[in-house]
């Protein structure tokens, strides 16, 4: 295993995570 790519692909989880949880209070709307 390589340490670098499991840096990147964890670097990479955490954004995909932020984003969806940045991206789904505006998908769902508020009452």
């Amino acid at each position: 295993m390589d340490a670098k790519l499991d840096q990147a692909a964890a670097l990479w989880t955490t954004r995909r995570i932020r984003s969806y949880l940045l991206l789904q209070p505006i998908c769902v709307p508020r009452r």
